[in-house]
């Protein structure tokens, strides 16, 4: 059973918990990843070369981090159940994936 994985229209205790050790999770990884970009920053002044494709998946791993954490972020700040914080992320992910125009 996943954390986004219930329903109800009122965010419970539980769930906030729930939601509180999410973000700490969140931020431990983020703080890990940046960890991992500026390693790959060191090897590229030490003359490693220039590694394009690991420096845009490390900077796109820190962004996806991000993009959670201010989802996770405002479930809180507005007391969204799991069920609503799911079909928020998911109507925010549609429309990111929706042509322009």
């Amino acid at each position: 059973m996943g954390l986004l994985n219930r329903s109800s229209n009122k965010q419970t205790l539980r769930e906030r918990g729930e939601l509180r050790r999410h973000l700490d999770d969140l931020r431990d990884l983020r703080e890990s990843k940046l960890r991992e970009l500026g390693g790959i920053a060191v090897g590229m002044h030490r003359g490693e070369g220039i590694d394009r494709d690991a420096l845009w998946a490390a900077a796109a791993a820190i962004a996806a981090i991000d993009d959670e954490a201010r989802l996770v972020c405002r479930g809180l700040d507005m007391g969204l159940s799991l069920a609503q914080l799911e079909d928020l992320s998911r109507n925010d992910s549609d429309a990111a994936a929706a042509p322009d125009g």
